[in-house]
């Protein structure tokens, strides 16, 4: 799907906040996300997904983490060699910077699977992923006390993100 670059850095409004704790598909345990993401183009979003992954021998295409989990633990450091390309930049919390944009989009452009390691926050990448990913891919992330968000990418998921996206303010 055609979406240009966003040229500015992004970030929600206050009354757009509960909306992006949402998710666009079944919330799940491990096993179910790993069954549902076999063999599909995957993007992992935050650290403790990652991590959840890659120990169970998948390593997605896009592993997008901060070294925090939500409730501020540091978490442990992922093996960089499991990755073909590591890609550090800053995107500050609450914000989806335009560096992040372009950090995505290389990430699925390129061959082999991106771990972007990010100075501030990751949580908001799933927007970008999902807009920017291949149809029948999925983006995964944590969803606390509850499991694993897996969210469709597919023209309809990339709709909503883009219009989440348009009601963004600049910053």
């Amino acid at each position: 799907m055609d979406f240009p670059l966003p040229m500015c850095d992004l970030k929600p409004s206050k009354e757009m906040r509960g909306l992006l704790s949402g998710t666009l598909g079944p919330v799940v345990d491990l096993d179910g996300a790993l069954d549902i993401c076999k063999g599909k183009t995957l993007a992992a979003i935050g650290d403790v997904v990652t991590s959840d992954f890659v120990r169970s021998n998948m390593v997605p295409k896009i592993c997008a983490i901060d070294g925090m989990t939500m409730r501020g633990e540091k978490v442990e450091p992922l093996d960089e060699s499991l990755f073909n390309h590591v890609h550090h930049f800053d995107n500050p919390p609450g914000i989806i910077s335009k560096r992040s944009w372009i950090a995505v989009s290389n990430a699925y452009a390129r061959e082999g699977n991106t771990l972007l390691k990010i100075s501030g926050e990751e949580d908001l990448l799933s927007l970008p992923s999902i807009i920017l990913g291949p149809n029948g891919g999925v983006v995964a992330f944590g969803v606390p006390k509850r499991g694993i968000g897996i969210n469709p990418i597919n023209e309809k998921n990339s709709h909503i993100c883009m219009e989440i996206i348009r009601q963004m303010e600049a910053c």
